[in-house]
């Protein structure tokens, strides 16, 4: 009677798995399907107009000359340096965090 109790939980946890796959399934063709339609719905008959934007570079001085010229010159690679560096102050204030709250005596 076990045995068969036990089978029967199994049995209802992979349906409700097989259903979600289904609804999962369903869901990513839906919003596939629209997405198309969300994206042309702002019509797109204006003109973008200019779209190269230079940062001024008479005021800076130091890193904000360096900054300002790699963002002036080469987009992709300011964009890359601003990613890896909130990646590395994200980890560093995660670090911190860390360190304090187990001076604090939490895990």
């Amino acid at each position: 009677m076990l045995v068969k109790k036990r089978l029967s939980e199994g049995k209802k946890a992979s349906v409700s798995g097989a259903l979600f796959l289904i609804g999962l399934y369903f869901g990513v063709i839906i919003a596939a399907s629209l997405y198309p339609a969300l994206v042309f719905a702002g019509g797109g008959s204006e003109d973008a107009g200019d779209l190269e934007h230079k940062v001024d570079l008479e005021d800076q001085s130091g890193i904000n000359l360096i900054i300002a010229k790699l963002y002036n010159d080469n987009r992709l690679l300011f964009a890359l340096a601003v990613t890896v560096t909130m990646a590395v102050v994200g980890i560093i204030i995660g670090q911190i965090t860390g360190v304090l709250l187990r001076l604090l005596g939490l895990k």
